[in-house]
């Protein structure tokens, strides 16, 4: 595969996706059993071969991290662009279906700067579970009570586990747990950050509390793809929480950039252009839908 050259990855992956689409087009039954063959297809098999194909030839011709990266990221799009057209020639795509799934492979798509990264400096960790955290807050404080000598030290720590109890079983996983030297990095993706965000809101107010307790320094950072709409009043109470650095439309991409050393907005300037590339039957659908606008990365 030509994985410089756009033109050339989609012929391959629309000329290997042309049997599955057929036979799914003819299926009767529900949606699921007509799209999950196509999204297998391509995400489970084609995708993968791609990207192995990707690292041998890097490895081979010894390419620069820039260069791994520039040619993993146009892979990752042209497989979208060829998913979305084969998914929508056996289903046409509706709102709820198209919004859920950009914002799924938005994040996947970000998320390649950490797969095949350029700054020598960054790396992944891997999140604690909340009990291990729970744990950990348990035994500090426990610490704390003896090295105080009260007289108490067993009323004050069943005190101490009702109100850590209180917080149930956080999950503590968020999209990437990353670090840049010694600065640990928590960040959500989000496509959008709509007006209903309310159990959300909450649930990112306490996992950012739980990380600003563990040892070390650590930023809890949104990464919105979307711009920030007007009276959005979930997203004003995270930004004002001094909890989390919340980076929405052009700044997501300036954060992106600041964590992993990668310009990924000029990379999508230069490669992205959903209208230009995608088939124009389906292109037409998502202009009808009104669906286009998740297309604006």
């Amino acid at each position: 595969m030509e994985f410089r050259n756009k033109r050339s990855i989609f012929a391959e992956l629309r000329q290997a996706m042309a049997g599955v689409v057929q036979h799914c087009m003819g299926i009767n039954g529900p949606k699921r059993a007509k799209t999950n063959p196509v999204n297998k297809k391509i995400w489970d098999e084609l995708h993968p071969a791609a990207l192995k194909e990707l690292r041998d030839t890097a490895a081979t011709e010894r390419w620069t991290a820039q260069a791994v990266l520039d040619c993993a990221l146009r892979l990752f799009y042209c497989t979208l662009v060829v998913n979305l057209e084969s998914r929508n020639r056996v289903v046409a795509y509706d709102y709820m279906d198209f919004a859920r799934r950009i914002g799924e492979v938005w994040e996947d798509f970000c998320k390649v700067c950490w797969d095949f990264p350029v700054n020598t400096e960054l790396r992944r960790l891997k999140p604690e579970s909340f009990q291990t955290v729970r744990r950990s807050l348990l035994d500090q404080f426990a610490t704390m009570v003896r090295a105080s000598g009260a007289q108490d030290a067993d009323a004050l720590m069943r005190e101490y586990h009702r109100v850590i109890d209180l917080l149930g079983n956080i999950n503590l996983t968020e999209d990437e747990y990353c670090a840049v030297g010694d600065k640990r990095i928590v960040i959500d993706f989000k496509s959008g950050f709509g007006s209903n965000e309310k159990g959300n809101t909450e649930r990112l107010l306490t996992v950012a509390k739980i990380y600003h307790l563990l040892p070390g320094q650590h930023e809890c950072a949104l990464v919105v793809r979307a711009a920030e709409g007007e009276g959005n009043n979930y997203l004003r109470v995270l930004k004002s929480s001094g909890l989390w650095n919340v980076c929405c439309g052009p700044e997501a991409y300036t954060f992106i950039q600041d964590v992993t050393r990668f310009d990924l907005a000029a990379w999508i300037r230069t490669n992205v252009a959903f209208r230009e590339d995608m088939e124009r039957e389906v292109y037409q659908h998502l202009e009808q839908q009104h669906l286009t606008k998740y297309l604006v990365w």
